[in-house]
């Protein structure tokens, strides 16, 4: 095997076993099973960074992608456009987790504000949340 396609195949492994634990995460978010997430946090961390290791090596050997036959290059665009909506879906959703739990805790602080006759904020608890990128980007 050529250093070239070593490369390559590195790159789709990591990019494999990311996607997958992003996709057990989005499943334990959405089923808000929260007490299974501590035990996927650190593969997670440990996932991203071979992930963009192998990121980097590709953006260094750019021309390693050369090593693949036409149909291998459209799986690779393929399997890379999937990650790309698995990573968008993910982040979505815990930055939907985030807002809601959020909006719990200053809910109970403007009850207990309330309780003690400190004035509340006026502004919405709940409002409609941003879709896409827009959910997760920095306002």
């Amino acid at each position: 095997m050529t250093e070239a396609r070593l490369i390559v195949e590195n790159f789709v492994d990591s990019m494999t076993h990311l996607m997958e634990l992003l996709i057990k995460e989005t499943s334990i978010l959405n089923e808000k099973n929260f007490d299974e997430l501590e035990s996927i946090q650190s593969r997670k961390l440990q996932l991203s960074r071979v992930y963009e290791d192998a990121q980097k090596r590709l953006q260094e050997q750019k021309d390693s992608v050369n090593c693949l036959n036409e149909e291998e290059r459209e799986d690779l665009r393929k399997l890379y456009q999937k990650f790309r909506g698995v990573l968008s879906e993910n982040m979505i959703v815990l930055r939907g987790s985030h807002d809601a739990t959020e909006n719990v805790i200053k809910i109970v602080i403007d009850a207990v504000k309330k309780e003690r006759g400190i004035q509340a904020h006026t502004t919405p608890t709940f409002k409609a949340r941003p879709q896409g990128y827009k959910a997760y980007a920095n306002a």
